[in-house]
């Protein structure tokens, strides 16, 4: 038994590669011990894993690390930092660590540099490259060497630079990879730089130039802070827009809280500095500012203000284009008197929203659960094939799920918009497909931000009605702005909200208490929730200790499984966030040893949290064109394997006929998806819910959130937690405006 938690130092000499993946850097290998300064004694080869510059059998490294114990491979080393390669002071370990670190270097070669120039052959090739040439290479060959040793270098001063600022060596990575050799001259010169790298930002920046003695007032500082505080605003409240006022109000204590600089060394910035620092951005067209109706300065990123812009013209143009009829009002007269007679009469709301989806070019259908949205429209679609054969319909919706469940429900191929756009998972291909059918039914539209309700607009054939369904009381979308609400806000586009609950509806507890949820209903109130458990369709069980919620969520399964027969797949956990006892990642795991624990087979370790195995349910959190799989996706792990020395991971999606081969790069999209966020359960229904609610979870758990996640149970809800949390989520109202002029824009134009 070891020692854990305490960090030393080590040297260690690498024996197998066990894991490793190409884009972090992480790998997991076996070493031999060869010297350490800790108080453990360790067998002569441990498990060690971490971040590496480049890994090969045999290299030797130093560096730091601390004993962990982790609850299926037991103790291993974890490395603090990247450790550095150790050049070898004999002959044989010179030739090895130059084969494997220069391309098209063998053994033979290899071993005639360092029979030449000797020990210090590294150190004479990068200093003059015509040592080879002196050597036999020819001078492009030399040239070669000599660059990939000195690039090898310089990666390992930039990664040690970057990791005595805490960052971690897979930002050192993404530097190298857009500033080249010259990295570590540039962010000494400028930290900001940094800024425009994918996946970086102003705190990482920020870190690096506090570090390094630059001014808390520096131009380039207080720069790209306000171009932070207006990304931060558009990624967690959604805004496309934000108010100057608010700017100036809140930029001194945002950079506090996400700065590096301590706030007894801050310099305070005169209003009259950003003012000006905001003109240079005018300029130079990185932000846009305009008024609003209220005569508030409005501050955009450039993208966004062209993207407002791009919905609302392409919104005219879809209200004012001319279409031909698809059919005549008497057609829809007739129709439906034929329908109520088939099958049932369709309420007041049902009735208007065929005659506005078929007469209009553009319009609106909205409502809770239960009022038969879905059935709506299917008899608007019904009515379309018996008026108009000929008409060719589109079924779209934001992601996968929400497109496999209306195939279910319409007996009609859906697609994601993503797909039927041709949108790759970066933003678009240089020519997106035009929607030219006749008529265009988008389900979810709560769901589509205002990138992706641009590029829909935007491409739709000129003879197109589409027609948008969505429940404006569900989350809004992950990205900015609030579309659905701003169009039926804007009272210029046709809508109908259907209102009636059905009686089938009337009798499901999780209808009605959902109702009640999003009108603020507690169970403390005397028309608030309440549970009957004679019902069977939603049950609340009471209790506070998070690790007893999560053994009676394990217990809630089994039971499912055990005594209604259920599948494990017919189950689906929500949880408001991902970390914590009862976060995803921790249910994931939890859940995962329980239904699915270590076997015989083979498993892959992507890292020292996730563990996948045949068997496992699995959910895809990007787009990714290659594989030609969507954000949202979720499969079953067939089978893992190696490949050319690499593990392969194959997928097994719905509705394919070939599972989906992921490589280690790829693994990164992958999750366990047990249990998923209610966020990413948008757009599915599960015949079994299961909800935990605790008093860690407060501060993500709102009204909307609680009426999201309980409106995906098509059967069974069930509730593990503390009531008094779930009353407190149900009255916390989250701020649901979103700043955009899309309404204001909308009004003025039509």
């Amino acid at each position: 038994m070891f020692k854990t938690g305490k960090q030393f130092t080590l040297e260690f000499e690498v024996k197998k590669i066990l894991h490793e993946n190409a884009e972090s850097r992480f790998y997991i290998i076996t070493a031999n011990i060869l010297n350490h300064d800790s108080e453990n004694q360790f067998p002569k080869e441990m498990r060690i894993q971490g971040n590496f510059n480049t890994v090969h059998k045999g290299d030797k490294f130093e560096g730091t690390g601390v004993v962990q114990l982790h609850k299926v491979y037991g103790y291993s080393i974890k490395l603090t930092a990247t450790p550095t390669a150790t050049i070898p002071q004999v002959k044989k370990g010179l030739i090895d660590f130059i084969k494997k670190r220069v391309s098209r270097v063998g053994m033979k070669t290899a071993k005639k540099i360092v029979d030449e120039l000797g020990l210090e052959a590294i150190s004479l090739i990068e200093k003059d490259y015509k040592v080879l040439v002196n050597i036999g290479l020819t001078e492009k060959r030399a040239k070669s060497i000599q660059n990939q040793l000195v690039e090898h270098k310089r990666f390992e001063e930039l990664a040690t630079f970057i990791q005595s600022f805490d960052l971690e060596s897979s930002v050192a990575i993404r530097i190298y990879e857009d500033l080249g050799d010259t990295s570590l001259v540039k962010v000494k010169g400028n930290p900001y730089v940094v800024c425009s790298i994918s996946k970086l930002d102003f705190t990482h920046a920020d870190k690096i130039a506090y570090a390094l003695g630059k001014p808390s007032d520096g131009v380039e500082r207080i720069k790209h802070a306000i171009l932070f505080y207006i990304e931060h605003r558009m990624q967690s409240k959604g805004d496309i827009c934000i108010f100057k006022d608010e700017l100036l109000d809140s930029l001194e204590e945002f950079i506090v809280r996400v700065g590096a600089y301590p706030k007894n060394q801050m310099i305070s910035v005169p209003i009259q500095k950003i003012d000006a620092i905001l003109q240079g951005l005018f300029t130079s067209g990185a932000l846009v500012t305009e008024e609003n109706n209220d005569g508030k300065v409005c501050i955009y990123r450039a993208d966004y203000h062209r993207i407002e812009n791009n919905i609302v013209s392409g919104l005219k143009e879809l209200v004012h284009s001319f279409k031909t009829p698809l059919c005549q009002r008497i057609q829809i007269d007739d129709f439906i008197q034929e329908y109520e007679k088939a099958y049932f009469p369709l309420a007041e709301k049902q009735a208007e929203a065929v005659y506005m989806a078929l007469l209009n070019g553009i319009s609106i259908l909205t409502g809770g659960p239960g009022t038969g949205k879905t059935q709506t429209t299917n008899t608007i679609v019904q009515c379309i094939k018996k008026v108009n054969p000929k008409a060719t319909i589109l079924l779209l919706a934001p992601t996968g799920k929400a497109s496999k469940r209306m195939t279910e429900l319409t007996n009609m191929d859906a697609s994601t918009i993503h797909r039927g756009l041709g949108l790759n998972s970066f933003g678009g291909t240089k020519e997106l497909n035009q929607l030219t059918s006749d008529f265009i039914v988008v389900d979810e539209f709560s769901m589509v931000d205002a990138y992706l309700a641009n590029k829909l607009v935007n491409n739709i054939g000129e003879n197109t009605r589409i027609l948008f369904v969505g429940d404006v009381d569900q989350l809004p979308s992950v990205g900015p702005g609030l579309i659905l609400r701003d169009l039926i806000n804007s009272g210029k586009i046709p809508v109908t909200k259907l209102d009636k609950v059905f009686r089938q509806a009337e009798n499901s507890q999780i209808v009605m208490n959902s109702y009640k949820v999003i009108n603020g209903k507690t169970t403390k109130d005397p028309d608030g929730i309440s549970f009957d458990h004679t019902k069977g369709d939603e049950y609340f069980i009471q209790e506070k200790n998070s690790l007893v919620i999560r053994k009676k969520i394990i217990d809630s399964i089994q039971r499912m499984i055990d005594k209604y027969n259920y599948k494990l797949d017919d189950i689906c956990l929500l949880s408001p966030m991902r970390i914590g006892d009862l976060g995803t990642d921790e249910l994931n795991r939890a859940i995962q040893l329980h239904f699915n624990p270590p076997n015989s087979s083979m498993d892959y370790q992507r890292d020292e949290f996730t563990t996948f195995r045949t068997g496992d349910k699995v959910i895809h959190t990007e787009n990714n064109k290659d594989l030609g799989v969507y954000n949202g996706e979720v499969g079953v792990v067939s089978s893992i394997y190696t490949y050319e020395g690499e593990f392969k991971v194959d997928v097994e999606y719905p509705d394919r006929e070939e599972p989906v081969a992921y490589s280690e790069k790829d693994m990164e999209q992958l999750q366990l998806a047990y249990a998923i966020t209610i966020h990413k359960s948008q757009g599915s229904e599960f015949p079994i819910v299961i909800m935990p609610f605790h008093e860690s979870q407060l501060s993500m758990s709102t009204r909307n959130l609680i009426y999201t996640g309980r409106t995906r149970a098509k059967k069974i809800l069930i509730s593990i937690g503390d009531e008094e949390t779930l009353n407190k989520g149900i009255l916390k109202v989250s701020d649901t405006n979103r700043n955009s002029r899309i309404k204001e824009k909308l009004q003025k134009e039509l």
